[in-house]
């Protein structure tokens, strides 16, 4: 997995991260926030989430988590790894979701943020389309 650059931010959620990433995307009003927890090297939790700036503020379109010791956390090892969807009023949809399948934190890391970097002009316009809709 490639190095990340640190460049601040916060996180949508009550993760308590320990580093925490932003980085723009393709389209003009999105951003991706990630956040990761390590120990001893290995990643043992992360949530990786898709923001589109509208109305003034960032909202949370998209995000992959793996946070297995939390009472609604997931864990990508044995769940596999499944990408939350959310319409402009907050709640989850139901939408088309990426799920490879179980894989290490590590592998699922890398699969979550290279998904939305790829995905965010589509995921975006339809968060957009659920607003005016």
């Amino acid at each position: 997995m490639r190095e990340l650059k640190y460049e601040g931010g916060s996180i949508h959620g009550h993760w308590g991260l320990v580093r925490l990433f932003r980085r723009s995307t393709s389209h003009p009003d999105g951003e991706l926030r990630y956040g990761v927890r390590t120990l001893g090297g290995r990643v043992t939790e992360f949530a990786v989430q898709l923001y589109c700036w509208e109305d003034g503020e960032w909202r949370l379109v998209a995000q992959f988590d793996h946070n297995p010791e939390m009472g609604q956390g997931h864990d990508v090892r044995t769940e596999g790894v499944h990408m939350d969807v959310f319409r402009p009023s907050g709640r989850r949809a139901v939408a088309d979701q990426a799920d490879p399948g179980p894989m290490n934190p590590e592998s699922a890391l890398e699969f979550a943020i290279n998904y939305l970097a790829e995905h965010d002009e589509r995921l975006i316009e339809r968060y957009r389309r659920w607003s005016t809709g």
